[in-house]
């Protein structure tokens, strides 16, 4: 075999190779996009407990809601439904409704049973 047709075959050999990696390649990039990932569920959070940093990161909120909210727990003491959530300047009921999926408002104790 003549050294000039070894390159000719050397090259075929590396653009075969190289275009059925490309195609193990984005094979794998599509079985990944295609595979199911898990439904995820909400987080919910203890209106009555949580920060300003917490609840400012609720769709919506923003930090002068979140505390116009802590302020109003301070002031009133804990809310007890949407309605009350409603009522804190700022937030109204449009939005209240809208955050109920992330809220919950019953009052959990914590660890030292407080």
């Amino acid at each position: 075999m003549t050294p000039s047709r070894r390159r000719r075959l050397a090259a075929i050999w590396l653009h075969l190779t190289l275009a059925l990696s490309i195609e193990v390649f984005a094979a794998s990039i599509d079985a990944a996009v295609r595979t199911p990932r898990l439904p995820l569920r909400p987080v919910r959070i203890l209106v009555n407990r949580a920060r300003v940093a917490e609840l400012a990161l609720l769709p919506g909120v923003g930090p002068a809601r979140a505390e116009a909210i802590v302020l109003a727990r301070v002031r009133d003491g804990p809310l007890r439904d949407i309605a009350e959530l409603a009522r804190v300047p700022g937030i109204g009921p449009s939005l209240a409704t809208r955050l109920c999926e992330w809220l919950e408002f019953g009052s959990r104790t914590d660890d030292s049973g407080r």
